[in-house]
C-alpha cells in the first residue's frame, strides 16, 4: 500500500508549525501537492518540519523540492528540520551534503551524518569544438564529482581564451548536485567570464533544475546566457549573432 503526502499545522509557543509526512516513494511526482503545502505561506519565523518515517525512496528531485521549500523559508526567517530519516534517504542526504544544509540533526549518532571523503557519484563529458565548449553531465552528483568536472572545465577553456568562446551546458540527463555547488558554480562563472567566455546556454530539463541554477548566474556581468529545454534550441540561439566562432 502506498503512503501519500500529508500535512498538519500547529501553533506551538507562538510558532506556527508545519509538519509535512512525506510519502513512500518521494519524488518529482508530489512536486504540485508539497509545493502548494507551502507556497502561501507568508507567516514569519515559520517552522516546517519534513517527516521522513514512511519514506524508503527519496530521490534527488525530491532533494531539489526541499531546497526549493528551504529558498522560500529563508524569506520568512523560518526553519526546516528533518526528521526520521531510513537508510536510503539518509544515505543520500549524506552523499548531496543536505545535512550541512538544514538547522538540525538528521539522526541522534552524529557521526552517522557526516560523510567526509565519498567517491564520486555521478558522470559528466567535456568537449571543445571551434569556440564552443560543451558539457553534458549525468545522474545525481556529490562535491567530488563537482571539482573533478570544474577542473576540467577550466583546463579545455584555457585552449579557447585567446578568442571570446561560447559554452553549452547539457542537463538533460542530469538530476541535482549538493548545495556546495552553487558557490562552485559561481566561482566558476566568475573564472570565465575573466577568461573571455561571452555565451551560455543551459539545457535543463524541469523548473527544479532551473531554479536550483538561476541565482549562480547572477555572477555574470558580461556574459549572456538563457535556459532552454532542448539541444536544438540551445545550439541555435549560439549560433545566432555570431555566438559560435
Amino acid at each position: 500500500m502506498s503512503i501519500a503526502l500529508t500535512y498538519s499545522v500547529e501553533n506551538t509557543d507562538n510558532v506556527k508549525v508545519i509538519k509535512i509526512v512525506a510519502p513512500i516513494d518521494f519524488s518529482f511526482i508530489w512536486y504540485q501537492k508539497f509545493r502548494d503545502v507551502y507556497k502561501n505561506e507568508t507567516h514569519i519565523g515559520t517552522k516546517f518540519i519534513i517527516d521522513l518515517v514512511n519514506t524508503t525512496l527519496l530521490s534527488v528531485s525530491a532533494l531539489g523540492m526541499i531546497l526549493l521549500l528551504k529558498g522560500h523559508l529563508d524569506l520568512l526567517k523560518g526553519e526546516l528540520i528533518l526528521i526520521n530519516p531510513k537508510k536510503q534517504p539518509l544515505d543520500l542526504l549524506n552523499i548531496s551534503k543536505f545535512d550541512h544544509l538544514f538547522n538540525s540533526s538528521l539522526d541522534e549518532n552524529p557521526h552517522k551524518n557526516h560523510i567526509r571523503t565519498m567517491p564520486q557519484h555521478g558522470k559528466y563529458s567535456i568537449s571543445t569544438n571551434n569556440q564552443l565548449l560543451t558539457v553534458k553531465a549525468y545522474d545525481d552528483w556529490n562535491i567530488e564529482t563537482v571539482i573533478s568536472c570544474f577542473e576540467v572545465f577550466r583546463d579545455q577553456a584555457k585552449t579557447l581564451k585567446h578568442e571570446s568562446w561560447s559554452c553549452l551546458v547539457d542537463l538533460s540527463e542530469w538530476d541535482l548536485g549538493p548545495p556546495e555547488m552553487l558557490n562552485e558554480i559561481k566561482n566558476l562563472n566568475i573564472w570565465s567570464e575573466k577568461n573571455n567566455q561571452k555565451f551560455e546556454a543551459v539545457i535543463v530539463k524541469n523548473s527544479v533544475q532551473k531554479h536550483f541554477l538561476q541565482n549562480s548566474h547572477q555572477a555574470f556581468n558580461g556574459i549572456e546566457s538563457k535556459f532552454f529545454d532542448n539541444h536544438d534550441d540551445a545550439l541555435s540561439w549560439l549560433s545566432t549573432s555570431q555566438r559560435i566562432v
